[in-house]
């Protein structure tokens, strides 16, 4: 059994015309009694650093996955273009994708710049989300190493895409920091109850 592989789905309606906050909130099991509260989370979060958290809120469509477990960043957060990155290093559950703005499409040095045709060549076949953790033993120039550096992970592709539409996605990772399962394997109920006591929606298997 591991808690970082147990996750349920909460999913907003398509048409609210709100967004819901779910902080707050409490999932429990109807059968055996156990309970966990849904916490705050990080919109945009950065590696390397404490993360300020906030209210979690679905927008209309949008979903969270619940891992009982504890966050593999350390907390809980929004989902957006660059989060592949994390995947390369840490284990998630779902994985999360790898859809990164490719490396060889950020902002280039003034010309001229140096970087050359190895260079570029290499940019082209670098694969998406993913730090290269010595680009300078790659035979490259030393402003080649420098552009991969500097561009080619998930703090910098953040600071590069943050402002651009569609760098969010509809999702949140949102983590309970249980060091055990919650939930039944089977013959289970789970209830979603808001902050006022009020049943929102149950779930049974």
């Amino acid at each position: 059994k591991n808690p970082a592989r147990e996750y349920l789905i909460i999913k907003a309606a398509p048409g609210n015309k709100e967004k819901i906050a779910i902080s707050g909130w409490r999932l429990e099991s109807l059968l055996s009694g156990a309970s966990a509260h849904i916490g705050n989370g990080a919109i945009l979060p950065y590696s390397g650093i404490i993360n300020s958290e906030s209210a979690v809120f679905l927008g209309a469509g949008e979903t969270a996955y619940i891992t009982t477990g504890r966050s593999p960043i350390g907390v809980s957060f929004k989902m957006n273009i660059c989060g592949g990155y994390f995947e390369q290093f840490q284990d998630f559950t779902p994985s999360l994708p790898r859809e990164c703005p490719l490396v060889e499409n950020e902002p280039m040095p003034a010309a001229p710049n140096n970087l050359g045709d190895q260079c570029l060549d290499f940019l082209e076949r670098m694969p998406r989300c993913e730090f290269l953790v010595n680009s300078s033993s790659l035979y490259l120039s030393s402003v080649c190493a420098e552009f991969i550096a500097k561009n080619a992970n998930y703090n910098s592709c953040v600071d590069n895409h943050k402002n651009q539409k569609g760098f969010y996605k509809n999702e949140w990772r949102i983590y309970l920091k249980r060091d055990s399962e919650l939930w039944k394997e089977k013959r289970e109920v789970i209830r979603l109850v808001d902050q006022n006591g009020k049943t929102v929606d149950s779930a049974s298997y």
